[in-house]
Parts: C-alpha cells; sequence; structure tokens
C-alpha cells in the first residue's frame, strides 16, 4: 500500500516499541542500517527487521515515507533533531538519552588553553543566532576555538535550548577553486553526488529539517563563494547553525561577528607574582609547546622576564608562540626574547604536517596579504610607518598622498575599513575617546618589509614626523587648562608615535631644527608627565647648539632653560646655562617676551642677592602687564606662576607672610583658568609655610591636599607629596601613618625604576622603626640603602637641608648613619648583634632589601 496515498494524521493501528522510536531517529538523522546497528550494538538483520515493522505500523513502503509519515504523527517532536515543524525544541534533558551526535572533529594532538570566556560567548550566540563568524588574524587562533565550541556542543548535544544532533567541520583552506566550496561541504557530510540535482539542492534538502552545527573553516580566499551558500543553507534549512571562521566577515543578513582576540599576557615591565602566570593562557601555551622539545622547561624567577617579553613581542598570538617555542631547541628564553627583531628569519619550522602558511609566520601573514587589493597592499605597508596605532587623521595625514595620485585622504577611511574587515588591522575605541588603528607587531613587520622594498621610508618618515609636530606643538599648551585630562590621554595614546619621530628627527633627518622643535614642543607634556626622558631630548638640543649647529636663536633659548632645570647638572652648568639663554631671549628683542619670561624665572635660583632675584620678579611682572590675547599662553597663567615663584623668593627669605598671600594669590589665578593639577606647587609651598612655623596640623593639610591632585592626576610629583606627608606625621610621632606613606613611596618608586628615591626612602624607613627602638632591622635596612647606594655612584655629604630631607635629591645625606640610627651603640649590650644586622644588610640585594622594606609592621606611635 502507498503511504503517502493515505490520511498521513491518520492514528496507528499498533504502537511502536521504544526501539522502534530509537531506530526511527536514527533514520531521521540519516543514519545507515549499519550505522545503526553500531550504536544500538544490534545486529544488521535486527536492525532491518525492525525498520520494516516501523513501515508496517506506519502505513508506508519507502523511508522517505516514513520520516514524512512519522512527522505528521508527531512521533519526532520529541525526538532529538526531529522537532515537528514549529514545535518548540527538545530541551537538553531529554539529549542524555538520545542517539549519540554525528560528527566529523578532527582529533586534537595538541593541549588547548583558555578561551573559556570566549567559548561561553560564542555557544551563547550560536544558542541565539544562527551564523556567527569567527574573524581574526592568520594565527590568531580562530580554528582551535571554533573546534572547541563544536567539541563542547556535540559533548553536551546542545548550544543552550538549541538540542544539537550533528557537528560537521569543512575545511576549506586547500580550495583554490571556489567554485568547488559546495562540493567539498557535500562532500564532508557524507551526502551522495547526483547527476539528477545540484550540489546546492542535495545539501538544502540532506539539512533542511536537521538541527545541525555546521563549521566552515578559513573562507576568506572563497569569501564570495562561502557567503552565497551560506545565505541559501540558511534559509532553506531553519534548524541549521553555522559557525564560520574567516579573515574577514562574510557580510550577510544575519552574521553576527565575533573578533578572536589574542591569548592574555603579562605586561613584562610590571611583572605579577610568578604563582599568578598559570592565569595567562599565553604563557601556558608557550611553556606546553616548549616542553615539546625540553620535556624540563619551566618558568622561573630567572626566564620569567624573558618568557613575558617573547609574549609581548608576539602579541599573544597562538602560531606565532608555537613557532617560537620550537625554537628553544636551540635557544635560551633571553637570547630569543632578544632576536625577536628579526621575527620572520626566526620563526621559521613548524609542522611539516601543518598547512605551508602556518610554517613560517611570514607565510601565515602573506597568504593575508595576498587577498589584499592593490591599493589595500598600499596603505597596509604605509601604515606600518606608525608606533603603537594611529587616528584616522594621523592615517589621513600620513597615508595619503599630497597631491592625490595614488591614495587621496578621501579614500583612506574606505581602505582602513576594509583592512579592518580583513583582520589586518584592529580598531580600538575607548569611551569617549577617537578610533586608533593598529597592527600586530608581526604584521606591522611584515608591512615594513614590503614598504622598504616597495617606495622607502624617508619620505613617509617626514610626513610622520610633520603631522606630530604640528600635533605637539598645536595641542600642546592644552595641558595647562581645564581639558588637561582629555589631552594627556591624546598625548599618552600617541607617546610612541612621538617619541619615534624625534628619533628620526635627531639620527636621519637633514634639517638640524627638526629635533629640537619636537622636543620643546613637548615640554608641557614632559613638565607634567615625567621630565627624565625630556632631559635625554633637551640634552641632544642643547649639545647641537653648543656644537655649532646653524640654529634659530629662538630655539637655543627655549632649549636651554628648561635642559637647566635637569637634576643630574651641576649647579654652576646649570647657572651658565640660565644665563646664555637669558642673554639669546633679550637679543631677540620685544617678540621674544615670552620667551625672555621664562628664562628670567629660571635665572631666579643664580642671582647673586635677594634684590637681583626680585629685580628679574618685577621685571618679569611688567612683562606680564604687557602681554595680549595674542600670547602664547594665557596671560592668567603667567601671574599663577609669577604669584607661585614670588612666594617662593619670599619664603626662602624668611618673610612667611609675604609668601602666604603669593602662594593664595597663584592658587587663585590658577583657578580661573588651569587644570588643578597646577595647585599642587602652591599647596606644597603653603604646607613648607606652615611646618616652618610649627602648625603640623595646617602643614598636614595642606601637604595632603597636594598629594591628593598628584595621585589623582598620577602626577609625578606624589614622592614629593608622600614625602612631606611622612616627614610631617614623624614630627608628630605618628611614626605608623608614617610608614605607611613612607612604604607607599617606596612602592610608588620602585615601579617608576627610581631606584636612588627608593634607597631614600628605605633610610627614611629605619629611621622611622629606629625611633621605635627596633634598632636590628634598622641597622639592616640602613646597612643596605648605604651599599647599594654605594654601588650606584651616588655622592655621599654631611649636608642636610631639612627641604631636601623629606623630597627627592641628588646626594645622599649622613643622617641615616648608625650613629643617628641607634645612640651610643657601642655601649649597648647587644651592640655587635647591631653591627652584625648592619652588615648583613649590606649583603642584600636590591629586590630584597626593598621587599623586606615594604614587609615591616606598623611601628608604635607616640602621642602627638
Amino acid at each position: 500500500m502507498g503511504g503517502l496515498e493515505t490520511d498521513s494524521a491518520a492514528p496507528l493501528v499498533e504502537p511502536l516499541t521504544r526501539r522502534e522510536r530509537e531506530i526511527l531517529v536514527y533514520l531521521n538523522e540519516g543514519f545507515s542500517a549499519p550505522e545503526i546497528a553500531e550504536q544500538l550494538s544490534l545486529a544488521i538483520s535486527s536492525v532491518k527487521f525492525h525498520v520494516q515493522n516501523i513501515y508496517s505500523k506506519l502505513g508506508v513502503n519507502s523511508k522517505r515515507q516514513a520520516l514524512t509519515r512519522a512527522r505528521a504523527l508527531g512521533l519526532l517532536a520529541a525526538a532529538v533533531g526531529a522537532a515537528a515543524p514549529g514545535a518548540a525544541p527538545t530541551p537538553p534533558a531529554a539529549a542524555a538519552h538520545s542517539p549519540a551526535v554525528r560528527r566529523n572533529l578532527p582529533t586534537q594532538i595538541t593541549q588547548f588553553f583558555g578561551r573559556e570566556a570566549e567559548t561561553a560567548q560564542i555557544r551563547q550566540s550560536l544558542a541565539e543566532r544562527r551564523l556567527m563568524t569567527l574573524t581574526g588574524s592568520g594565527g590568531v587562533g580562530k580554528t582551535r576555538l571554533a573546534q572547541a565550541v563544536a567539541e563542547s556542543a556535540m559533548a553536551e548535544a546542545a548550544l543552550g535550548n538549541f538540542v544539537v544532533v550533528g557537528v560537521w567541520f569543512v575545511a576549506l583552506a586547500p580550495l583554490t577553486d571556489p567554485a568547488l566550496v559546495t562540493q567539498q561541504v557535500a562532500t564532508d557530510l557524507g551526502l551522495p553526488i547526483s547527476s539528477e540535482r545540484s550540489t546546492l539542492e542535495t545539501l538544502t534538502f540532506a539539512l533542511r529539517d536537521r538541527q545541525i552545527l555546521l563549521v566552515l573553516d578559513n573562507c576568506e580566499h572563497v569569501l564570495a563563494a562561502c557567503a552565497r551558500l551560506a545565505d541559501a543553507l540558511l534559509r532553506a534549512c531553519p534548524r541549521l547553525r553555522l559557525l564560520v571562521t574567516s579573515r574577514e566577515p562574510l557580510g550577510i543578513e544575519g552574521e553576527a561577528v565575533f573578533p578572536v582576540p589574542p591569548l592574555p599576557f603579562p605586561d613584562p615591565d610590571h611583572l605579577p607574582a610568578l604563582e599568578t602566570f598559570s592565569r595567562y593562557s599565553a604563557l601556558s601555551l608557550f611553556v606546553d609547546r616548549a616542553r615539546l622539545v625540553r620535556p624540563d622547561f619551566q618558568i622561573d624567577a630567572h626566564n620569567a622576564g624573558a618568557i613575558a617579553r617573547i609574549c609581548w613581542r608576539l602579541d599573544g598570538i597562538p602560531l606565532a608562540l608555537e613557532l617560537a617555542a620550537a625554537r628553544l631547541r636551540l635557544l635560551d628564553a633571553d637570547t630569543l626574547a632578544g632576536r625577536l627583531d628579526d621575527a620572520f628569519g626566526l620563526l621559521t619550522g613548524g609542522s611539516r604536517a601543518a598547512p605551508p602558511r602556518h610554517q613560517t609566520l611570514h607565510a601565515t601573514i602573506d597568504w593575508s596579504y595576498q587577498l589584499l587589493s592593490e591599493a589595500e597592499r598600499r596603505l597596509l605597508q604605509r601604515l606600518s610607518i606608525f608606533a603603537g596605532g594611529c587616528t584616522l587623521a594621523a592615517a589621513e595625514a600620513v597615508c595619503a598622498d599630497p597631491r592625490g595620485k595614488e591614495l587621496a585622504a578621501g579614500q583612506v577611511l574606505d581602505r582602513l575599513a576594509a583592512l579592518v574587515d580583513k583582520s589586518m588591522v584592529i580598531v580600538s575605541q575607548p569611551p569617549g575617546e577617537a578610533a586608533r588603528y593598529h597592527l600586530l607587531e608581526m604584521v606591522r613587520q611584515f608591512a615594513r618589509e614590503k614598504l622598504e622594498s616597495a617606495e622607502g621610508i624617508e619620505r613617509l618618515s617626514q610626513r610622520h614626523y610633520d603631522y606630530f609636530l604640528w600635533f605637539a606643538e598645536t595641542n600642546g599648551t592644552q595641558l595647562w587648562y581645564k581639558d588637561r585630562p582629555v589631552w594627556m590621554n591624546k598625548f599618552h595614546a600617541d607617546y610612541e608615535n612621538l617619541r619615534l619621530a624625534l628619533e628620526w628627527a635627531y639620527n636621519h633627518s637633514t634639517d638640524v631644527e627638526a629635533g629640537p622643535r619636537l622636543t620643546i614642543a613637548l615640554q608641557p607634556y614632559w613638565n607634567q608627565r615625567d621630565f627624565r626622558e625630556g632631559t635625554k631630548w633637551f640634552g641632544a638640543g642643547v649639545d647641537r647648539w653648543r656644537n655649532g649647529a646653524a640654529m634659530d636663536p629662538s630655539l637655543a633659548a627655549r632649549l636651554l632653560s628648561p635642559y637647566a632645570e635637569v637634576d643630574v647638572l651641576d649647579h654652576d652648568l646649570k647657572g651658565r646655562l640660565r644665563r646664555e639663554g637669558q642673554v639669546i631671549a633679550r637679543s631677540l628683542g620685544p617678540q621674544s617676551k615670552e620667551i625672555l619670561l621664562n628664562c628670567m624665572w629660571g635665572m631666579m635660583w643664580h642671582a647673586h642677592d635677594w634684590e637681583q632675584l626680585q629685580a628679574l620678579l618685577d621685571e618679569a611682572e611688567t612683562i606680564i602687564q604687557g602681554l595680549g590675547p595674542g600670547s602664547a599662553l594665557d596671560v592668567r597663567l603667567y601671574r599663577a606662576l609669577h604669584g607661585y615663584h614670588q612666594g617662593m623668593l619670599e619664603r626662602a627669605r624668611g618673610q612667611d607672610k609675604l609668601a602666604k598671600t603669593a602662594a593664595m594669590e597663584s592658587i587663585r589665578w590658577f583657578q580661573t583658568c588651569c587644570h588643578d593639577v597646577n595647585l599642587i606647587w602652591p599647596y606644597e609651598l603653603l604646607g613648607d609655610l606652615a611646618l616652618r612655623s610649627g602648625d603640623y596640623d595646617q602643614a598636614y593639610s595642606n601637604y595632603a591636599e597636594a598629594y591628593r591632585l598628584s595621585h589623582e592626576n598620577d602626577d609625578t610629583r606624589q614622592g614629593n607629596d608622600l614625602a612631606n606627608l611622612c616627614h610631617v606625621a614623624v614630627l608628630q610621632k605618628d611614626y605608623a601613618r608614617a610608614l605607611d606613606y613612607c612604604q607607599t613611596y617606596i612602592e610608588l618608586a620602585y615601579r617608576a625604576e627610581t631606584p636612588f628615591n627608593v634607597l631614600e626612602r628605605i633610610e627614611t624607613a629605619a629611621m622611622i622603626i629606629a625611633m621605635n627602638g627596633r634598632y636590628h632591622e634598622a641597622a639592616r635596612l640602613s646597612g643596605a640603602a648605604e651599599a647599594l647606594t654605594e654601588k650606584l655612584g651616588r655622592k655621599i655629604s654631611a649636608e642636610n637641608s631639612d627641604n631636601e630631607q623629606r623630597g627627592d635629591w641628588t646626594t645622599r645625606y649622613a643622617d641615616a648613619s648608625l650613629d643617628a640610627l641607634v645612640p651610643e651603640w657601642g655601649s649597648r649590650p647587644d651592640g655587635a648583634a647591631i653591627v652584625q644586622a648592619w652588615n648583613d644588610g649590606r649583603a642584600l640585594s636590591y629586590d630584597a632589601v626593598v621587599a623586606e622594606a615594604l614587609a615591616l609592621t606598623a611601628p608604635a606611635s607616640g602621642a602627638r
């Protein structure tokens, strides 16, 4: 009898048994009789017997008719993968009693690390959406992540509430002909190719009612064909889920894109504790692959920094890490880290079984590069001129041709977007800031090679310098004013580019003024951030002037005065530089008033007497009164700075009331126009005045305000303010609070890599606990500080200025000697033990004594 001619919804004469229902589900999923027999541990003949019983009870004579009738009767509604159209999916709990999920996933040989959060996010997205594309650069791990998602879906037979009854993986990388994509998918799914219907029809017919997760891997080189196939399958197969990996999205309706990030790694300049390294999957992957060539390899205190630097240089890219780890067969970690400037020459020799594009890092990137248009390649090459990424404005200014012959500024955005889509460029946009475009370091090295062979870099380096000179000269003064945080972030973001421009200007430009101009333009940034690097560049500019370079005198004057503030210069040299700058500024005439103003403030501390100092300040005030709206800086800012300098002079000559008035006037002017970070100076001055008057509470209040401002703004004066607070706490006999401030400073200076400041604070800590009678600990710390100071070549002086004692100074003072720490130690019963502690301390390493100082417990405090 013909089952299609009967009423498909008529009830069964006899119900199906449990075994028959199981077999019916397998038939629905396309299993053959031998496959069903294997799954259920039955003889093939038994399976065929049950199939005939199913046909008889359903009143049909073919598999197709049986499945149609079973769906109409709802017999498959509760079975895995066979819900009737419109019916709710079977809950995951039912999957445990359902047939095993069919799959063809490749077996993994090496361990998979990390990606727990990414796997969970992708699974959740696939539970809610039908198409998910994993994008990312070559070697970032898209394929392994897709396989991990597929394996988890197979293990649980579900993606959220979506029941999975089949997981199929199709590798498209070997294909060279886009026309073969559909055929490759059908072949990997085990579908017969028929001449009676197209391959696409065969696929859609086989998948139309099946709850399958289909993974299409490496689609970027056959992208259009994959997009057409995916769109057709999703429209014809309502229960299908597609997971795609590609360096570029498919670009079809309903596609959710997930950019695969590199593996996380620690900051090599601020290493966390060794026991936390296992949290970083880049490190775990590197160590695991290293043990393939060196079974005893492990991370320890000696190689941790080098391994972290390797992961940082390789951007946490799994393929690059695997290739690097293989090199440990011949190199130690330090040598490997040092050779990564030539990563392409070093990172070769991957698995011979891997695809050719994965056997070397160069081949991996070249695979993507060959898929770009000529215009996209040109832009990628030019983007390699940037360090640390760039904004769209910078890309348009530097990468576009001035005359628009090959690449007009208006074309940059579209081509940049294409490079982002193809995972050659990474885009990020912190809240409230402009989008930035980055190249992974390996992509940058590759593109740089192409740039050098295609058009050279000198012309592009000049445009790069010109843009960042304009950026610094135009925006540097903004760092004084209310929008300082916004502009500090902008300067921070492009600091690697600014540093690169400086290096090019001093080392490669034929213009002797190029380096000094950018140096001067960056002075506001260095003043408010960290002048240590600025010292280097100002010194280079001053040397160029003093060696006879043909430089504009106004540039020289603006170089000399700031350089004279550098701590490492001796007092006499500072005075000569300041006088020379002032002479030059005076020779320039009326147009140099603001240059002269800055030189005069610098000269204050090299005048011969108070009258001469006051004369300089009076002349400066006259200049300020003559400045108008066209001045480089807001006149109110000049008035605020002038008030501060006047206050410093009054303090120096003991006129504390006048000094306080001037400091308050400075605060008032700063508050009218400037960012509050500038208030640190006058608040420190007010603290000094209160301290000298014996008003410790007021001194503490002013120093605390200065510290609040420096801490909130991450200003380098935090150390000075902490030292001031520590000093006041000692005077108040609050030794616990004093030690806390001292330890905070030690930690701050240790992170900033300023060992002189660290050792000064360790000596302070020794004095604090000695005041509490803890002489052995104090002697050990001070002995270590003395020995390490000697190794650093620091001068020792018996001078002891009250102000310098609290701040950061260049000479180590003798007030932390054993005599100062332990009065009459020679006559004490434990004198020998104290001396031994001192000598033991002298043998400590820098890191060891820092650890001991930070581990000190709070001492008892005396009455305030």
